[in-house]
């Protein structure tokens, strides 16, 4: 079975780090007083605030030389981007970084924050040294595992210009997976909703013909391939196989449906990119 490659390290870095102002936004009163106290006992925490709604935050902004902003899921996503989408377009709220506590922070989750530029997120029975290492992956500092990921992706001219902020923000809209051999990344027949880029290992792409795979290509690192289902949702023509171990970045077709997000947009035109490439080498190839 596919497995999803996390994001945090097992244990934080020791690395040094600026000491933070952190305001919590909860509506629970003895979960937001007991996140303050436990900011505390945070070595990078330099003060710790709370309030019960986020109404209003703009002010605290001007008001305050605020580095983090905790926001619990209980407020409500509405109301968490809403009231994230107000804070960035202050002048001094460039550098602040959102973390966001819940239950449930599936994909979707994570892709609706970071489409606001929400890259911290924490779920609920966290320890101290995740808080800890929320608050520094909200502020774009990336640990070892991401920094090796987003080397990673580096590699695909897919992400060609793009910022390390940027692939970060992707790396919480999308899933990276990691695959052992003869593993099938897709099979022929099913439907398709997703591309993915090769970042590491080696992957055949076959198609069954009377009973037996036939090898269509063999995919390095740094291809895409599975593109036109993201745009049709037709079912796959082909299967996709692991040879040996291979780590894949998969982006799913909500990911470039959102036209009110610039980074959707870039990733759809990057995606036109790959196709217009591959189709002038089958053209060039049929000369």
């Amino acid at each position: 079975m596919p497995r999803e490659v996390p994001l945090q390290d097992p244990a934080p870095s020791d690395a040094p780090h600026r000491m933070l102002n952190v305001l919590v936004v909860d509506p629970d009163a003895v979960r937001r007083n007991a996140l303050k106290e436990q900011l505390r006992t945070v070595g990078i925490v330099k003060m710790a605030g709370v309030r019960s709604t986020a109404n209003f935050l703009i002010d605290m902004v001007s008001e305050n030389a605020l580095d983090v902003i905790v926001l619990d899921e209980e407020l409500g996503w509405d109301t968490i981007l809403e009231a994230v989408r107000e804070v960035r377009i202050h002048p001094d709220a460039d550098e602040i970084g959102f973390v966001v506590i819940g239950d449930q922070l599936g994909p979707e989750v994570r892709r609706r924050g970071s489409q606001v530029g929400i890259l911290g997120y924490l779920q609920r029975g966290y320890g101290a040294s995740a808080l800890q290492e929320a608050m520094r992956t909200s502020l774009g500092e990336m640990s070892e595992r991401v920094q090796h990921l987003t080397q990673a992706m580096r590699q695909a001219p897919f992400f060609t210009g793009f910022s390390d902020r940027e692939l970060v923000r992707l790396l919480n809209m999308c899933r990276t997976r990691a695959y052992g051999d003869g593993e099938y990344v897709f099979e022929e027949g099913q439907p398709g909703h997703s591309l993915f880029i090769l970042l590491s290992g080696s992957i055949e792409i076959q198609r069954r013909q009377d009973g037996k795979a036939v090898r269509l290509a063999t995919l390095q690192v740094g291809e895409t391939f599975g593109e036109m289902a993201i745009l049709d949702d037709a079912p796959r023509s082909a299967d996709a196989v692991v040879k040996g171990e291979a780590t894949v970045f998969e982006i799913d077709h909500s990911a470039i449906r959102d036209d009110d997000n610039l980074l959707s947009l870039r990733m759809a035109r990057q995606i036109a990119l790959v196709l217009a490439l591959k189709i002038r080498g089958m053209n060039a190839g049929t000369r």
